[in-house]
């Protein structure tokens, strides 16, 4: 059946994916700005002289000319805009894009959301100027709660989930409920019992920009604190959008940027 889709031209795009086909070809997968999320069948893009091998790297951002063919759409041409060429320094920062963009994959449909594509490139730039363990594990787990708000999963730090009581020292962050509990509703509750320190990261990972969270990881001397406190976030973002297996995880396991 033919497409009834238009010819899609000047897409600002991420490549999420991207998946050999036939001998010389690909199929990628692109999150855009525009359209949201989009595959697309790049011929020749992997012969060393191709025009189109750069545009369909993993983690490159780029615009985009698609032509709507009788069933996939098919890259005509483009512009490079950033290679995100920094990732590439470290697996740590390898890693950890990686993982963002399994995250993205397992939760995006076709459609367009506004919020995403922004999400998605401010943590690649703060995932290229992050240095060190703490800043790369900091910011996978503000990637996971940024995220989880996105999708309509923000968690409730401000106040208990039960009664409403304002935060204060004792208090429980139950995942499962989406937020944190007093210590009167504590009792039974699935929750994990958070210092002043874990809590106000909590927090940093909601209301701070990448830029910040990083930075402020390197003064941090607790980075188990900081693992902690991103295995929290990724159990909130598995329980709230009910995707749980990750294989990007066990690396970053391996390289102690989570638990």
């Amino acid at each position: 059946m033919a497409m009834s889709k238009e010819d899609l031209s000047g897409l600002h795009g991420i490549v999420l994916n991207v998946y050999d086909v036939q001998e010389s070809s690909r199929m990628v997968d692109l999150l855009t700005k525009e359209r949201g999320r989009v595959s697309f069948f790049a011929r020749g893009a992997k012969r060393n002289k191709s025009r189109v091998l750069n545009l369909s790297e993993r983690f490159v951002e780029g615009e985009y000319n698609l032509v709507q063919g009788r069933s996939s759409y098919y890259l005509k041409d483009g512009l490079l805009l950033d290679a995100h060429i920094g990732l590439r320094r470290s697996l740590g920062k390898m890693s950890s894009a990686g993982f963002f963009m399994e995250c993205l994959s397992a939760v995006l449909f076709e459609e367009e959301d506004p919020s995403v594509f922004p999400l998605l490139q401010k943590a690649l730039s703060a995932a290229e100027d992050a240095e060190g363990e703490a800043a790369l594990s900091a910011l996978i787990g503000a990637f996971l709660l940024k995220l989880s708000s996105v999708l309509g999963f923000r968690p409730t730090l401000s106040a208990c989930m039960t009664c409403g009581k304002p935060v204060d020292r004792n208090f429980q962050f139950d995942p499962l409920q989406g937020g944190v509990v007093c210590e009167d509703h504590a009792m039974g509750s699935s929750g994990f019992a958070l210092e002043q320190e874990s809590y106000r990261l909590l927090c940093s990972y909601i209301l701070e920009p990448f830029s910040a969270i990083i930075r402020n990881s390197v003064k941090m001397s607790q980075k188990e604190t900081i693992r902690r406190v991103t295995d929290l976030c990724f159990r909130y973002f598995c329980i709230h959008t009910g995707k749980e297996s990750f294989k990007s995880r066990s690396l970053l396991r391996q390289l102690e940027l989570m638990s």
